[in-house]
């Protein structure tokens, strides 16, 4: 999923790549659209507690100041994953 070069609302994929594993991990996944957004949440079981973690498939645009390696390079360096 690193290496799909996701910028701003074009995904390439990678909603897609997330709702399959979870898919297959049993979650229901419900899709959701704002405005030109596609997205989605996935829910485990029906019960209580809830525990909700929110993240995003975009980056930055790729090659902007700070960068230390190509963004969508998946590169495992000094033990970490860049990327």
């Amino acid at each position: 999923m690193i290496r799909c070069p996701s910028v701003g609302l074009d995904d390439v994929g990678t909603k897609q790549i997330l709702r399959d594993a979870l898919d297959e991990l049993g979650f229901t996944i419900t899709r959701l659209r704002f405005g030109r957004i596609n997205n989605f949440f996935a829910q485990l079981g029906s019960g209580s507690p809830h525990f909700c973690f929110a993240g995003h498939t975009d980056v930055v645009p790729a090659g902007e100041e700070g960068w230390l390696l190509p963004a969508f390079s998946a590169e495992i360096k000094n033990g970490m994953l860049f990327g």
